[in-house]
């Protein structure tokens, strides 16, 4: 099965040529940075070449020209690559002739076998040791205005968020700062 991967970049950038005999590596950019594009997610990546960029040559994933963007650094640049799927070549082109090749894969794999036609629902919890991090009223302070707050006006702006509190102790605790808030944690 053939893919094609149309990858374009936020910032307005040219399809960007580069001069590299070698795909040194690539990498997830740092923080993890991911967002829908063109139907699909697309993960932000540092590609590492052995030499400077420039005109001469041109990347692509599997055949398909790569816009690219260029980094501070010179030998390299980032791409938004497929989040979910397998492997894909990254190639390094010289005249329409491939001068390397490297393998990258997808952070996710797209054979989710059992999990195929499944759905996926991500709960959204909170762990928080008493007085781990400080003293325990400051820990107590930190869980209602910092988690327990902010997770109750999520769930009052969109219906289909939840959220799971692993200690009953963290709730009391909020009930005896906020009593008149008891029906949004109470059904």
């Amino acid at each position: 099965m053939t893919r094609i991967f149309t990858i374009s970049i936020l910032l307005a950038v040219a399809q960007l040529q580069i001069n590299a005999q070698q795909i040194l590596r690539t990498s997830l950019v740092s923080p993890l940075t991911y967002e829908q594009r063109e139907g699909q997610l697309r993960v932000l990546t540092s590609i590492v070449l052995s030499g400077e960029a420039d005109s001469k040559n041109t990347l692509t994933l599997d055949g398909e020209p790569l816009s690219i963007q260029t980094t501070s650094r010179p030998d390299s640049l980032l791409a938004w690559f497929p989040m979910v799927g397998g492997q894909n070549i990254l190639s390094c082109l010289s005249v329409g002739k491939v001068k390397s090749s490297f393998s990258v894969t997808a952070p996710i794999s797209d054979n989710w076998g059992f999990f195929q036609k499944g759905e996926i629902h991500i709960l959204q919890a909170s762990h928080q040791d008493i007085a781990w991090m400080d003293t325990p009223e400051a820990c107590r302070k930190d869980r209602i205005d910092n988690i327990i707050i902010p997770a109750l006006e999520m769930m009052k702006t969109d219906p289909d968020i939840t959220f799971e509190m692993e200690q009953t102790l963290n709730l009391m605790e909020f009930l005896e700062e906020h009593p008149e808030r008891k029906d949004e944690v109470i059904h």
